[in-house]
């Protein structure tokens, strides 16, 4: 090795090539190698989103993806006790506890663990108000390699939902 180099972050990358962090990690997170690309081992896993169908890309062990779901009530009177559940599924399949990390944004700010069938809340919801929970979803690199599509829906008796 040349003495003027500094030694090899990864597959022919040095910090100085391709990264904007002391670390060589190109402050890419979790799920990328340190020249930005997928980790070795990492596999996409496509997400679709509510029964508006839109699609979002997960990587295993990388990097979370957040959602907003958001509920209207749209059934002409306040929403007593409205309930607001959420479900990562897997198409095609089915999953078991720890194969997909899925988090609620709680008041505090801080992400409280959930499982992939959770209730979100259960509040009132004045007519023609909404509310909207943050989610956040990630898969760990163990995920069952059968699994290539997760379908995150969300179901309230407040009216309609929406997830972006």
């Amino acid at each position: 090795m040349r003495g003027d180099l500094q030694p090899r972050r990864g597959p022919h990358v040095y910090p100085s090539e391709g990264s904007d962090t002391a670390d060589g990690t190109g402050g890419t997170g979790t799920g990328s190698s340190p020249d930005g690309g997928p980790q070795a081992g990492s596999r996409a896993v496509t997400v679709v989103l509510g029964e508006a169908g839109a699609t979002r890309t997960l990587r295993t062990g990388g990097d979370p993806l957040t959602l907003t779901v958001t509920v209207l009530n749209t059934t002409g009177g306040d929403a007593e006790d409205a309930t607001d559940n959420l479900s990562v599924a897997a198409e095609g399949g089915t999953l078991s506890g720890g194969d997909v990390n899925v988090s609620l944004l709680a008041e505090d700010g801080s992400w409280r663990p959930i499982g992939h069938t959770a209730r979100l809340t259960t509040a009132t919801l004045p007519a023609g108000e909404s509310r909207t929970h943050r989610v956040r979803i990630s898969l760990p690199e163990g995920f069952p390699a059968s699994v290539t599509r997760l379908r995150v829906t969300a179901f309230s008796n407040a009216g309609e939902e929406t997830i972006t």
